[in-house]
């Protein structure tokens, strides 16, 4: 009886671990999805040799050089004012700002984020790339600088 007992359970507990193993991969597909979104946005709608003006604290794990080598000019290191010179030195920019909720270090730089880009739409046309939401914690946009005044 005992035996007959063992080997139930060792069957049960075996067929467990076989049913974790399987659940496993949806799950990790599932908790990767957004981070997947953000990236392919990123390396979708920016290019090599164009710098990109970001708020790091946010992006950088998404614009790693792993998954493409892009020249990162920091927003919380530049004015306005910086932003025009590095479009006119580089021939064009792109901005890539991502707002999250997530914390309220997150949710400071978001409010950052949006007084940079008022100020910047003053002196600057841009040109809208990407707008989404993959998460309710987070949201992606990307411009492309397409013309600067003085």
């Amino acid at each position: 009886v005992h035996r007959r007992l063992a080997l139930l359970a060792a069957r049960v507990g075996m067929a467990g671990a076989i049913a974790v193993a399987f659940l496993i991969h949806p799950a990790s597909r599932l908790q990767e999805r957004v981070p997947l979104q953000l990236v392919t946005a990123i390396q979708e709608h920016t290019r090599p040799g164009r710098p990109v003006l970001t708020n790091h604290d946010a992006t950088l794990k998404y614009l790693s050089p792993i998954y493409g080598a892009r020249e990162l000019i920091l927003r919380n290191s530049v004015v306005v004012s910086d932003a025009i010179r590095f479009y006119r030195a580089y021939g064009g920019l792109t901005v890539v700002i991502m707002d999250r909720s997530d914390s309220e270090v997150f949710r400071d730089d978001a409010r950052d984020n949006a007084e940079f880009l008022r100020n910047l739409e003053r002196l600057c046309m841009l040109r809208p790339l990407y707008n989404a939401s993959p998460d309710s914690w987070v949201r992606l946009r990307i411009f492309d600088v397409a013309k600067c005044g003085t």
